[in-house]
């Protein structure tokens, strides 16, 4: 019976895998501006300006996410991390709270926008109403640089830009790590003493 658990769940992982990667395209050339087809909508072309090196985009449309419109901030984050093949759980799971400072919601179906984020992102994720499209940068895009990004034209059913979200594969250190560090010098402290009080 386990046996039949671990292939059912490998099977439905690699069917989910292959889906996603179907879905979502990488692009080439990275030079803007960027005109793809997405399989179940249409064209569409944009451009960007990025203060920091752009080394892959993947773009298509949102369907068969079941749907993408389901923008929760974790969700995004499992399949920017099946799209470029990242290890699962590259990006920190958050709580709504948590991951605002890192989204911007209801844009109302604008054609252009200035991402200025509060924080520093090396993915970002940018939603059309239909289309999907994720940015992988070669480092970090500081806090507070501005990332422009404007649709020049949609062949096809909805593309206003409607949210954007940032994510930074930086893997934080832990909060014990602050605490293990004294504890370890303090014990390195008295190893030295001790050897000073025995010779």
């Amino acid at each position: 019976m386990k046996k039949f658990i671990l292939i059912t769940a490998i099977t439905l992982m690699s069917i989910t895998s292959a889906m996603t990667q179907a879905a979502m395209n990488i692009i080439d050339p990275l030079s803007s501006p960027v005109t793809f087809t997405a399989e179940n909508a249409g064209t569409v072309t944009f451009e960007y300006i990025s203060p920091v090196a752009v080394t892959q985009i993947a773009a298509g449309d949102s369907n068969p996410y079941d749907p993408i419109d389901n923008q929760n901030y974790n969700h995004i984050a499992d399949v920017i991390e099946t799209v470029f093949s990242l290890p699962t759980d590259t990006f920190v799971a958050m709580d709504d709270t948590t991951s605002d400072k890192y989204r911007v919601d209801s844009l109302g179906d604008v054609s252009s926008v200035d991402i200025i984020s509060t924080v520093a992102y090396d993915y970002l994720a940018i939603h059309l109403g239909k289309y999907e499209i994720f940015f992988q940068f070669a480092s970090l895009v500081p806090a507070g640089e501005t990332f422009e990004f404007t649709i020049t034209n949609v062949d096809g059913p909805g593309g206003g830009i409607s949210n954007y979200r940032a994510y930074n594969s930086a893997v934080p250190i832990p909060a014990a790590a602050f605490l293990f560090a004294p504890a370890l010098l303090g014990f390195m402290g008295l190893r030295r003493k001790a050897k000073n009080s025995v010779a």
